[in-house]
């Protein structure tokens, strides 16, 4: 019979991490926006932030670069995500382990972030690693939740470290593990050697409450969806000369039109488009998840 971890662990009570079954995938995702509005823990939470930004920041200077020696450099650092499973995060039909994961998406980021992206990077709109699903195809909820993992890998472990002290139930079992995880004070990878709770021989890494969701805040519909078909409604909108009522057009029927779509391309071009106009759409997004996120705390 699957278990949680309060139930192998015997942990009675809220627990400050997702309690998910030890023994497969639990359609859950490493959400990188909702880690950053999130309300902590601390300092594990800045951990993370500055591992995300520091990254992005190393493969968008490697494209402002151009060398070749950059271009290597940046095809280096995104090459061989392999998925992080000790969350038990993601989507596999049959347990967690052993599943490939990201582990040739990096190809993918980097022709999609120096040929489609340049111009977005070369005016400093991409600084944040949960906004590439917007504009990069193919990155669904569960190739970002292993990216995301494996970068802020350092924050989890050490959280993960925090809650074995804080139950010792967790260091029954144990394993060390040689993980591979980003150095945010140095610019690359690291491997470092870790410690983690092994519920059946398995390696355990913890993943704080708020930062695992069922459904991702950042997906490229609902960009194009809320913001980018906002700003065309916006900038179209007009008043009727006889009511003198504002008119816009309804964004289902914008959504329908050709000039606005397929929606990766039609993301990139009207954030690039509204930028022209001192308007910066990622920004206008992500205050509309913090709210939309807030209003869903206080129902809850």
């Amino acid at each position: 019979m699957t278990q949680r971890i309060t139930d192998h662990y015997q942990l009675d009570g809220e627990v400050p991490f997702v309690d998910v079954l030890i023994d497969e995938d639990n359609l859950l995702f490493v959400d990188m926006l909702a880690i950053r509005l999130s309300s902590g823990p601390e300092p594990y939470r800045a951990t993370a932030i500055a591992a995300a930004d520091s990254f992005l920041a190393e493969i968008t200077g490697c494209v402002l670069d151009g060398s070749r020696a950059a271009t290597a450099r940046g095809r280096d650092l995104l090459a061989g995500f392999r998925e992080p499973w000790e969350t038990r995060f993601g989507m596999s039909e049959i347990g967690f382990f052993g599943r490939g994961g990201a582990s040739s998406i990096g190809v993918s980021i980097w022709e999609a972030i120096s040929t489609d992206l340049q111009a977005l990077v070369e005016v400093g709109m991409l600084r944040r690693l949960e906004h590439l699903p917007v504009f990069v195809e193919g990155l669904g909820a569960d190739i970002c939740s292993d990216v995301t993992t494996r970068v802020i890998y350092a924050a989890l472990a050490e959280f993960t470290r925090e809650m074995m002290v804080a139950y010792p139930e967790l260091q029954r079992e144990v394993v060390e593990v040689r993980a591979k995880m980003w150095d945010s004070s140095r610019g690359e990878w690291a491997y470092r050697s870790v410690t983690l709770p092994a519920p059946e021989g398995r390696a355990l890494l913890l993943v704080p409450k708020q930062w695992g969701r069922r459904n991702p805040l950042v997906t490229a519909p609902r960009f194009h969806n809320v913001t980018a078909l906002g700003f065309v409604q916006e900038a179209e909108s007009r008043y009727s000369p006889t009511t003198k009522q504002l008119i816009k057009t309804p964004k289902h029927e914008l959504a329908r039109r050709s000039d606005l779509r397929p929606v990766h391309e039609s993301n990139i071009r009207l954030t690039l488009h509204a930028l022209q106009g001192q308007a910066d759409l990622l920004d206008v997004f992500d205050a509309y998840v913090s709210a939309w996120l807030r209003d869903q705390e206080r129902v809850a």
